[in-house]
């Protein structure tokens, strides 16, 4: 191609003249062969230009590109530029005010509280649980006629019939020796206040009585005798206190015994 302003010759396809910087005129023209280029000359300079990045191929003055002058000392210095930017690490620019305002705000972190200690439960006192089928036994006697078992009502029940028996004998052998029944008259009355109420406190007593009564007969005649009797206490003190022990737990739980 030939520049139209100082007529040097360019290669085709230039934007501009490598000798005046002048615009090139694209003409229709034919396409020439294609002509076979010695490799360019190693230059001690970079070979680009230093404004737009276009290869120089040769001494050309001005940029084919750009048009922008074409110097030694303006190559060497891009090309240091181009190799510090090449190696420097890229910088995000800063966001305008604006655009930070666009952004969503950021959403509170939920901490999570720790686990408060539980407050201690205060214990509240046992009160007897009323039983579900109405009113209260009044005595150790009624509750046994409710809820023992057949045998602990028959014992219980002959421990008293007993005691009548032993008064009935000592009395006749009281009146038979001309003596005064005393232990006719003990033992009538323990009878009769055990088959009241089936008393625990009964039944301690008649133990004692018997007890007394063998240690009083061995010391006075020298023989054991009344083990009936003791025998008798003994059996009515245990059946006893563990009926007394069921009525008590019945009173504090509400549950009758199990059969």
């Amino acid at each position: 191609m030939i520049c139209p302003k100082c007529g040097a010759s360019v290669n085709d396809g230039a934007l501009f003249c490598t000798v005046c910087g002048a615009k090139m005129v694209s003409e229709p023209a034919e396409m020439p062969a294609p002509e076979v280029r010695p490799e360019p000359v190693a230059m001690a300079v970079p070979n680009v230009c230093p404004k737009c990045g276009t290869p120089r191929t040769g001494n050309e003055k001005f940029c084919t590109g750009c048009g922008a002058p074409l110097t030694n000392a303006a190559l060497a210095e891009p090309s240091v530029q181009t190799q510090e930017r090449a190696e420097a690490p890229q910088m995000k620019e800063p966001q305008s005010p604006f655009a930070a305002q666009a952004q969503p705000l950021p959403q509170a972190v939920q901490t999570q509280e720790a686990p408060r200690p539980a407050s201690p439960v205060l214990e509240q006192p046992k009160t007897p649980v009323q039983p579900a089928f109405g009113n209260m036994p009044a005595n150790l006697k009624e509750f046994v006629t409710r809820f023992s078992d057949d045998k602990t009502k028959k014992m219980m029940n002959a421990f008293s019939i007993v005691l009548y028996v032993f008064a009935a004998i000592n009395l006749v052998v009281a009146l038979l020796g001309g003596n005064l029944p005393l232990d006719a008259i003990i033992l009538a009355a323990l009878g009769f206040w055990y088959q009241k109420g089936y008393d625990n406190r009964c039944a301690t007593a008649v133990l004692v009585y018997s007890i007394l009564s063998v240690i009083l007969a061995l010391l006075t005649t020298g023989t054991l005798s009344g083990w009936l009797i003791v025998i008798l206490g003994v059996t009515m003190f245990t059946t006893t206190q563990k009926a007394q022990k069921d009525f008590d737990n019945y009173k504090a739980t509400g549950q009758p015994p199990v059969q």
